[in-house]
């Protein structure tokens, strides 16, 4: 009797065998931040469109090309790249091309290049967003609908004020404006449920 290895997602090995079992997940190393040259892969997954049933009066009955779509999850201390693998592929399977990136320190995202974990100091919102770009960069995407939920929906509002040449079209869930909104909200809760 054969048993199964159980798999370790926070295992260095273990996640470069996922890797290369799935053709949807792709790599781009960045610096830890302007301060510290040393790399880590930054992983995101790219779900392209399927071919759609409906006819479209398009060859092959493929969908118009659309704009492609940056999914940015909430986060950063939650996985969003396996969680979201039912959504992605259905949306491919509608006609769109759909990227998301797993969060830096998160996850896929989660270890250095020696399989350490990212250090505190490499976590800020400017290189959250230069993640983005670094993902929009090599998938080749010039602009896309950015949706973003939660701390998603703040890093899309960052990445559309300061290069809003690379958003076409925004949508926010649950958005954060500011970090004292987090702050506020617990508050309200705490004023609701625990005090009365």
């Amino acid at each position: 009797m054969t048993r199964s290895r159980a798999v370790d997602l926070f295992d260095r090995s273990a996640q470069d065998d996922l890797l290369q079992l799935r053709n949807d997940l792709m790599t781009v190393y960045r610096e830890f931040s302007a301060e510290d040259p040393r790399l880590f892969p930054l992983r995101y997954a790219r779900t392209v469109p399927r071919r759609v049933r409906a006819a479209t009066g398009h060859p092959r009955g493929t969908a118009e090309p659309q704009v492609p779509v940056l999914l940015i999850p909430d986060g950063p201390a939650r996985a969003s790249v396996l969680p979201y693998d039912v959504l992605r592929r259905s949306m491919a399977g509608r006609g769109l091309d759909v990227l998301m990136m797993e969060h830096r320190g998160v996850g896929l995202s989660r270890l250095d290049s020696q399989g350490e974990d990212l250090p505190v100091t490499a976590m800020s919102l400017r290189e959250a967003v230069g993640d983005l770009l670094a993902v929009l960069d090599h998938a080749r995407v010039e602009r896309a609908a950015v949706v973003g939920t939660g701390y998603g929906a703040y890093l899309a509002q960052l990445l559309a004020i300061f290069h809003p040449q690379r958003v076409h079209s925004l949508v926010l869930d649950s958005p954060l404006t500011s970090a004292g909104d987090e702050a506020i909200a617990q508050q309200a809760l705490r004023d609701l449920y625990w005090e009365g």
